[in-house]
């Protein structure tokens, strides 16, 4: 099973658009969004791929209540501060901001990923693995993350 990993979009519809759809075509129904995503229409491309179960943590340019409220109400979106999810064992929780997932489900999840600083970064601290899959904005980069192995793949999205 695969699940996509990415952060920080921010204006980047476009880009949001072109992960989807290059999800729905490799057959990855999971994606983890890391917060700054929220802008008009983002809730328009998210809609457009109700197969695609979405996770978002909520960022702090996340404020637009109109669009999370729209986003709320589609039933494959979950949105919260903190979101996490069970997938073959592997717990996973993710925030925007680093530390708040880890505070709030400490020994529960065994991957925490969040976003915010806009910098790919892939470790293990304490036998969790800790990912920031970077900005789709900036530098079109995603995780896929791959279960039950916990095999962890960098890409870029092509874009242009």
């Amino acid at each position: 099973m695969k699940i996509a990993v990415t952060s920080d979009s921010h204006g980047s519809k476009d880009r949001l658009e072109k992960l989807l759809t290059e999800l729905d075509r490799e057959g990855i129904h999971y994606l983890i969004h890391a917060g700054d995503f929220a802008v008009y229409g983002v809730e328009e491309v998210l809609a457009k791929h109700p197969h695609i179960e979405t996770y978002i943590a909520l960022g702090n340019a996340d404020v637009n209540t109109e669009v999370l409220d729209q986003i709320s109400s589609l039933s494959h979106c979950h949105l919260d501060i903190v979101v996490s999810l069970t997938l073959q064992g592997v717990t996973i929780a993710a925030s925007h901001i680093e530390g708040v997932a880890e505070n709030e489900l400490k020994d529960k999840a065994h991957i925490f990923i969040h976003g915010h600083t806009h910098r790919l970064t892939e470790r293990i601290e304490k036998n969790k693995i800790i990912l920031n899959p970077g900005s789709l904005m900036e530098h079109p980069s995603y995780i896929v993350l791959t279960l039950p192995d916990m095999k962890l793949e960098s890409r870029i999205l092509k874009v242009g």
